[in-house]
C-alpha cells in the first residue's frame, strides 16, 4: 500500500524559521536554564530578625550573621544583607562557604568582635568569598594588649593546611583590635580596596602571608603597632611558600606609621614579584639576625632616610650605620649622613652608583671583586670621609708591612671616586698613618675631582 503524505513541506517548523536563528533560539533557552540552575539567592539579617521564626527573606529576616551562614538554606554563591545596626559576636564569626557578606555601609554596619578574646574576629574558610559594607571592632583582651594574648585578628583568611582561592575585601572597616586588622595567609587571586585599618596594638593594618597573587589599593591605615602593609613567608603553618605577585598601589593609600610597607624573607622562604607602585625607595638592613630579611618600601628619600637611621636603630639596637637605602627606578645607592658607604658597596652590583649625601661623619671603606662602581659625593668640601677607623689592608711598602687607608680599591676594575674630600692624617705611614686612597691587585679607576687632605708629605701619591 502506497502512504502519501498529506503533510504540505511549507508546515515544517524548519522551513517558518531559517536554521540559524532556531539554533540561536535553543542555544539561549540552554544557557538560561543552565544559568538558572546556578542562580544565586539574596538572603537578610537584621537586628530586628528572628532566628526561630525568620525565613531570610527581606520582609522575615534572621537575627544574626552566623546563624544566616549556617542555615542550610544558604549556598554557595549566595548573598547575605546585614541590615544597619550593630551586631555583638560571642565567637568567631565563620564563613565556610562561597559567599557574598555585604553591610549597608561601614558607617552603619558594625559587627563588634572586641570579646573575641585570643579567637578570630571573621575567619574567611572558603574560597570564592567576598566581604563588603561593614566596619568590624577587632577582638581584644585589654589586660594582655600589646601582647600576643591580647586579642585575635580582625578578619582572618585561611585554609590550613591547604589554600584558599579568590578572596575579596572592599569597602570595610577594621580597628581597636590587638593583631593585624585584616589578615591572608595561603590565598590565591586576592583583592583588597578601599579598606580602613586601625590601632592593631601587636600587628599591622594588613598583612599578606604566603599569598600568591593580590592587588592592593586604596589603603587607609594609622595607630599599627607594625606598620601598615606588611608581606610575609607563610612559615608557621601551611602551605609553607614565600608572597608573590603582589601589587600594592601605595599611591593610593594613604599609610600613617612610619613603616608603611614592608616585606620579610624568613626561614628559606622568599617573597618574590612585589611591585609598589609610587614608594620608590628601598632600605634594608642585613647587619644582624632580627634585621635580616627585611625590605622596607618608603615615598620619598626623606622617609627612606628616617627608616635608615631613626626606626631600625630604634628597633635593632646598633643596625642603623649599616642601613641601605636604594632608589628602585634607578638602582642607584644613597648614603645619609651617619650611615656606611660601606654597606652600600656590599649591596651594590657591577655598574653601580652609589650617592653619598652632604656630611661629615662617613668612616672608610674598601671595594673588593667590583667592576664600573660609581661612588660620588656632593662636592669637595660638602661631602668628607673622615674615618674613626681605618682599613688594615694586609698590603706592604716601605713605610710599613700593613698599609692602612681610607680607600681600599682591591681587585676591581673602572672605580670611580668623585665630588667628595677625603681625609688622612699628618702621621707618617710607618706610625700609623693611612694612605688616604689605595688601587691594589690590578685595580683601575678614576679619582674625579676630589680633595686628599692631611696626606704625609712625601707620599701625597705614589704608583709602583
Amino acid at each position: 500500500m502506497e502512504i502519501i503524505s498529506t503533510v504540505k513541506k511549507s508546515e515544517f517548523f524548519f522551513e517558518k524559521i531559517p536554521i540559524r536563528s532556531f539554533l540561536l533560539t535553543v542555544i539561549t533557552v540552554l544557557f538560561l536554564a543552565v544559568n538558572l540552575s546556578y542562580a544565586s539567592s539574596n538572603w537578610y539579617v537584621s537586628t530586628s530578625g528572628n532566628n526561630s521564626t525568620g525565613d531570610g527573606s527581606n520582609g522575615n529576616p534572621w537575627l544574626t550573621i552566623q546563624f544566616a551562614v549556617s542555615n542550610a538554606s544558604v549556598v554557595n554563591g549566595d548573598t547575605i544583607n546585614v541590615a544597619a545596626g550593630t551586631y555583638v559576636l560571642s565567637s568567631t564569626l565563620t564563613i565556610s562557604k562561597s559567599l557574598y557578606v555585604r553591610g549597608a555601609g561601614e558607617g552603619s554596619t558594625t559587627i563588634d568582635a572586641s570579646a573575641n578574646g585570643t579567637g578570630y574576629g571573621i575567619k574567611i574558610g572558603a574560597s570564592n568569598t567576598t566581604l563588603t559594607n561593614f566596619t568590624e571592632i577587632a577582638p581584644l583582651v585589654l589586660a594582655s594588649k600589646g601582647t600576643s594574648n591580647g586579642g585575635g585578628y580582625g578578619i582572618h583568611a585561611s585554609n590550613t593546611p591547604g589554600t584558599l582561592d579568590n578572596i575579596t575585601i572592599t569597602h570595610i572597616t577594621v580597628k581597636d583590635g590587638n593583631r593585624s586588622c585584616v589578615d591572608l595567609n595561603g590565598v590565591n587571586n586576592a583583592s583588597l580596596s578601599y579598606i580602613t585599618a586601625q590601632n592593631a596594638a601587636y600587628g599591622n593594618g594588613v598583612s599578606l602571608s604566603g599569598v600568591n597573587g593580590a592587588t592592593v589599593s586604596n589603603i587607609t591605615t594609622s595607630g599599627n603597632a607594625w606598620g601598615g602593609i606588611a608581606i610575609y613567608v607563610s612559615t608557621h603553618t601551611n602551605p609553607q611558600r614565600g608572597s608573590s605577585g603582589v601589587t600594592i598601589d601605595a599611591s593610593s593609600c594613604s599609610l600613617a606609621e612610619v613603616n608603611k610597607v614592608y616585606s620579610q624573607d624568613e626561614s628559606g622562604l622568599f617573597n618574590t614579584t612585589e611591585t609598589i607602585t609610587g614608594y620608590d625607595y628601598i632600605v634594608k638592613n642585613d647587619d644582624n639576625s632580627e634585621s635580616m630579611g627585611y625590605r622596607f618600601y618608603l615615598d620619598t628619600q626623606a622617609h627612606a632616610d628616617s627608616m635608615a637611621l631613626v626606626f631600625i636603630p630604634i628597633k635593632w639596637a646598633g643596625s642603623g650605620p649599616r642601613s641601605t637605602i636604594q632608589k628602585i627606578s634607578t638602582g642607584q645607592f644613597y648614603v645619609d649622613n651617619g650611615m656606611a658607604i660601606q654597606a652600600a658597596v656590599d649591596s651594590a652590583a657591577d655598574g653601580g652608583v652609589i650617592n653619598v649625601a652632604a656630611g661629615t661623619s662617613f668612616d672608610s671603606f674598601s671595594v673588593v671583586g667590583k667592576t664600573n662602581l660609581t661612588i660620588t659625593g656632593a662636592g669637595v668640601g660638602t661631602t668628607a670621609i673622615t674615618p674613626s677607623a681605618l682599613i688594615a689592608t694586609g698590603v706592604n711598602h716601605k713605610y710599613t708591612s700593613n698599609i692602612k687607608a681610607v680607600a681600599f680599591i682591591n681587585g676591581s676594575t673602572n672605580i670611580t671616586l668623585s665630588e667628595m674630600t677625603i681625609k688622612s692624617n699628618t702621621s707618617t705611614p710607618g706610625s700609623g698613618g693611612p694612605d688616604a686612597i689605595v688601587f691594589w691587585n690590578a685595580s683601575t679607576g678614576t679619582i674625579d675631582n676630589c680633595a686628599i687632605t692631611g696626606v704625609y708629605t712625601i707620599n701625597g701619591v705614589q704608583t709602583g
